[in-house]
């Protein structure tokens, strides 16, 4: 099914057929773009991706150092305010990505004084304070980013320093997923970065399987629910209304959820634990479809492609962050459902759409307002 997914990925990704258009690549308008992007522009973002990560974990103490475990609190039921907070958690996701971005962005241009680069590499570490106090697989997730974008501006001269980055996101990301014994904190998290061998022990001591250490795999979940598939077939009408409504653009905390079969969390034994057991969205397709599945994976594939088309003729920041946006809904789709999927690109969309409404005069034009216009009207 893994298989038929990937090619029904690039199948969709092949169908997107967009008007020709005779607009410079996005390597040619993005590093055109690189010497628009301020300081003030970076420290704004910067400073308000800090601001909603201290408040939404709870002020200072919280941030440097949890009193509660990874995961506290997510099965039980919220109340008007805990809706709010969950969903305000969920949006800041998109500062942190477009804060990290426009940091990397800034210290990327090549005539760059050192002293730029040392504040954009702060700003960026910054941004990422979110995925490090939650001891997040995806802690690495700014340079990783870092990595993509100098490979794709600047290609084979800066090979070496995106392979440096490389290694060092995936470093980042396995301390945060074989450190999650700790609480969340960014001291807890620097002590697991700085101290490498509490996490080998805990490979060499035959404590995680061997197939559990790739933090990309999720064939248990996958095998979980493939099985409860085989056990009670759901039915295809009411199979397929679930689906759509579980795909709807409101928020979950206030439309919520259908469940898709038999909840992972109480199939496996983790209900209580604080440890939540989501379903991949390869699972979800395939419990509720089929190999009839590789439908939905044919429309995921023209969504990259509309998103990679649109990303390519935008200015350089709305344009890194649909990419970001992009980037994270091939990755959440590893190990979450396909509404956690798919949600990326109805913020991506959003942002699309802000940005038109500016272009087209509605709201008050600014220096802003206009560095968030279209790479050919720069």
């Amino acid at each position: 099914m893994s298989s038929l997914a990937m090619f029904s990925i690039l199948l969709g990704y092949d169908f997107y057929r967009p008007q020709r258009s005779s607009e410079h690549s996005s390597e040619v308008t993005w590093k055109q773009s690189l010497r628009r992007i301020s300081q003030l522009q970076v420290l704004l973002l910067t400073l308000a991706s800090f601001a909603a990560f201290l408040i939404l974990v709870g002020g200072p103490l919280e941030a440097w150092d949890s009193q509660l475990p990874r995961g506290y609190g997510q099965f039980e039921e919220r109340d008007g305010l805990g809706k709010i907070k969950q969903m305000a958690v969920v949006l800041s996701v998109l500062l942190h990505l477009a804060a990290g971005g426009a940091a990397v962005l800034y210290m990327i241009h090549e005539r760059a004084r050192p002293r730029k680069k040392i504040f954009g590499a702060v700003c960026a570490i910054t941004s990422s304070f979110h995925w490090a106090w939650s001891f997040s697989r995806v802690a690495g997730v700014i340079l990783g980013f870092y990595a993509f974008i100098v490979v794709k501006l600047y290609g084979k001269r800066k090979l070496l320093t995106a392979c440096i980055a490389l290694m060092l996101a995936i470093y980042f990301g396995l301390v945060g997923f074989l450190g999650r014994d700790a609480n969340p904190g960014i001291k807890n998290y620097l002590i697991a970065v700085i101290k490498p061998h509490l996490l080998l022990n805990t490979i060499e001591t035959g404590q995680m399987p061997l197939p559990d250490q790739n933090f990309l795999n999720f064939m248990g979940a996958w095998t979980r629910k493939a099985e409860q598939r085989e056990a009670d077939e759901p039915s295809l009408l009411p199979s397929m209304l679930t689906f759509v409504w579980n795909l709807q653009p409101l928020p979950s905390e206030i439309a919520g959820l259908r469940p898709l079969g038999q909840n992972l969390s109480e199939v496996m034994g983790t209900v209580g634990s604080n440890t939540a057991i989501t379903t991949p969205a390869l699972a979800e397709v395939y419990y509720l479809f089929g190999f009839g599945g590789a439908v939905v994976y044919v429309c995921i594939g023209w969504m990259f492609a509309w998103l990679d088309w649109v990303s390519r003729r935008s200015h350089i920041l709305l344009g890194v962050t649909l990419t970001f946006c992009g980037i994270s809904a091939a990755a959440v789709g590893l190990h979450s459902g396909i509404r956690a999927m798919t949600r990326p690109f109805v913020y991506a969309f959003a942002l699309i759409i802000t940005a038109r409404i500016v272009r087209s005069g509605v709201l008050p034009r600014s220096r802003v307002s206009r560095d968030f216009g279209r790479g050919q009207n720069q």
